[in-house]
Formats: structure tokens, sequence, C-alpha cells
């Protein structure tokens, strides 16, 4: 059993600290998480600010409540350097886990370059396997084309079609390219561990259709970092959500961390397109 204390620093936004804490509280009482030690700290970007400056020296994850008008995943990525160009992997309800391979922007016609792509696909799988513990999660990567005729673009043949093929050879399955408003119409993507959208307002658009509490990670902080996005205004459910998908999060890394320490290897049947063990 797991007895180390987990440090969790938790920043207020604009919750109210007692509510917050009356939660803690009780998850305490009923010995839930009780391996789990919070700090909160103030609310507003004065809160942000401080845990921000702290964060790194003695605790394990950061939990950003919403803070109206605030953008905390662009203000961590402004103030901590080492996230400028960070994965960003959101979990919504029981839908699958999402990132976008084009560094959030909203632009349709851009695309970072067929080797970019490849890298952001790795650290997607990377992710999944170590934050989520998926052994070998299957991923779908989303066609630039907004239309659902299922035909392939220029930038879908000349880009993310080579990426995904890279990726593939370096054993990740990964397939695509996907029309995602026929490809969620279809339930097709029930046989997917993770989605690569190439734009936030294409994920939005299938995250809004699902029932839940969008949590962003920054996969590729030294601790693990969590925001809500979400209509919600009720702080003491996405409080309560977050902690327990943080809570997961740091135990999924412990365990990734053990176990992959002498990795089974895997092999590609060129032949038959299968992954074999070995």
């Amino acid at each position: 059993m797991d007895t180390q204390k987990r440090k969790i620093a938790v920043t207020i936004g604009n919750a109210d600290k007692s509510a917050l804490e009356a939660v803690y509280k009780i998850l305490q009482d009923h010995q839930v998480l009780d391996h789990v030690q919070i700090t909160f700290f103030p609310g507003g970007m004065e809160g942000l600010e401080e845990a921000l400056n702290t964060a790194s020296s003695g605790f394990d994850a950061m939990i950003a409540m919403p803070l109206e008008g605030v953008d905390v995943a662009k203000f961590w990525r402004e103030k901590w350097t080492a996230l400028k160009d960070s994965l960003q992997v959101s979990v919504c309800g029981d839908f699958p886990y999402i990132t976008l391979i084009t560094e959030n922007t909203s632009d349709i016609g851009f695309l970072p370059d067929t080797e970019k792509n490849v890298m952001r696909i790795e650290k997607f799988s990377e992710a999944l396997r170590s934050m989520f513990r998926l052994p070998l999660p299957r991923l779908a990567v989303m066609s630039t084309s907004k239309n659902s005729d299922g035909k392939a673009t220029k930038e879908d043949k000349e880009i993310l079609m080579p990426a995904i093929q890279k990726a593939f050879e370096k054993l990740i399955p990964v397939f695509g390219t996907f029309s995602s408003e026929g490809f969620f119409a279809s339930e097709s993507f029930l046989r997917f561990d993770g989605f690569c959208f190439v734009n936030r307002e294409q994920a939005d658009a299938m995250i809004a259709k699902y029932a839940g509490i969008n949590i962003l990670f920054e996969a590729e902080a030294p601790i693990v970092l969590a925001t809500a996005i979400t209509d919600t205004t009720d702080m003491e459910e996405i409080f309560r959500e977050m902690l327990y998908k943080v809570n997961d999060v740091l135990r999924c890394q412990k365990e990734y961390a053990e176990m992959s320490k002498d990795p089974l290897k895997f092999e590609l049947d060129r032949k038959n397109n299968e992954f074999q063990a070995f």
C-alpha cells in the first residue's frame, strides 16, 4: 500500500475557501485520500503567483480552480518557461483523452512540420502510459477538414499522414486521419484511447457533446499541473473531481516509474502491421 503523503497545492480561484476545506475534511474523515496533504493558496492572481513560486519546491502537484477572466494554462506557460511548448492533455468525464498537436492554435491552416508532429504524437503516447496507466494506447489523429465527407486534405496528405506513418514505425499504434464529425457520430472513437486534434475549436466541439468536467493537464511539467475548463459553477464538484484525478495521476506515475525499470520490448510485424511482444 502507498502510504507516502502526497503534497498538493490548491489555488482558490473564484471558489469559497471554506467550501473547499469542507470537501477536503469530509474526504479525510471518511479516510478517502487520507494520504493527501493539501495547502490552500489565496484566490485571484495573487494565489496563482504565490503557488507557482513555491510549487516546484516541496509539492507533488498543483490544482488551479477556475478564475474568471484568466486562462490559467496560458498563465502557467508564460510564467514557467519549461511549459512554453509543452503538451497538454484533456480529460472529460468518461470521454477518452485528448491533446492538440498544433500548440493550441485555432488557425486550421497552420500545422507544425512532420517531424514535430511525430514528436508530439510520441509525447502524447508517453503521457497516456505514464499519467493514466494505458500500456499501449491506440491513438487517432483528426483531419484538418471540417467536412464529414471523409476526404483527406492537402495538409493531411503532406504533413499529418507522413507523421502518422513515422510514429507507427516507432511502434506507436496511431491511425488517421479521420473526419471528426463523422468519426464521433459513428462511435468509431470507442476503439481508441486518445485523440490528436489539429485545433482547439475541434476538440472543444467534441468535448461539449459529453457531460463532465474538462480537466487540463500539463503533461511535461516538473510536477502535476491541473486546471478545469468548464461552465459548471459548482466549485465543490470541480474540486472533488480534480482532486481524484490528480491523485490518480500521481499514483499512476509512481507505478509507471517502478514498472518501466525493465520494460517488455516490442517489435512490429511489418507484413501484418501487428505488434509482437518478446
